[in-house]
């Protein structure tokens, strides 16, 4: 969003015309008054994705994937295969064919070999995409309507732009409440906007 922040000012609110001496306190105040139409650019899927996203091949097999969900954290990887969106896979995919006896005294070769197993063979197939353009409420009611945590965002090429889970929903009502719920803006500090692997 950093990148885009020019984008947030509409053409009579341009860069070039804010006064030099807007402090803070009258920049968020204007922010909250939708001045600059901030809150009409939040309104795409676009500007709450998750840009950097970890993806996966079909080479991957579950220990791998499984290493990898827990070594950085995340929770679902789309699997790509030359440029194109072939599934996803998701931590519940990961322990619903967790090996039922690894780590205990009855583990066996069954067990071994379950590891091994290609993702090709856990991921979802053909999943739900969005268009970068898609508004906040199109892609939530289409999260809600279809019982899934996550959308695939494409670009007008349809290769992966990003992804956008519940966590950047909340992210934005976060920066929502931040900004607007705050009574008093001339306390409002800007370390209360600093919200790691949040919003810029």
């Amino acid at each position: 969003m950093a990148e885009e922040s020019v984008g947030f000012l509409s053409p009579q609110h341009s860069i070039e015309n804010l006064p030099m001496s807007l402090g803070a306190v009258d920049l968020f105040q204007q922010l909250a008054q939708n001045d600059f139409g901030f809150f009409q650019k939040l309104q795409s899927v676009s500007a709450i994705m998750t840009r950097e996203v970890q993806v996966l091949t079909l080479d991957h097999t579950y220990q791998q994937a499984a290493d990898l969900f827990r070594d950085r954290g995340f929770r679902h990887a789309p699997i790509v295969e030359e440029g194109d969106i072939v599934g996803i896979l998701s931590d519940r995919d990961l322990l619903r064919h967790r090996p039922p006896h690894l780590g205990t005294a009855g583990e066996g070769d069954r067990d071994q070999r379950a590891l091994r197993t290609p993702i090709s063979n856990l991921m979802t197939r053909r999943p739900l995409t969005v268009s970068e353009g898609a508004s906040l409420e199109s892609a939530l009611t289409l999260m809600l309507h279809h019982h899934v945590d996550s959308l695939l965002v494409v670009d007008a090429s349809n290769k992966l732009a990003g992804i956008v889970t519940p966590v950047d929903f909340m992210k934005t009502i976060l920066l929502f409440h931040r900004v607007c719920g705050t009574p008093d803006l001339v306390r409002f500090r800007l370390v209360d906007l600093d919200m790691t692997r949040g919003l810029p």
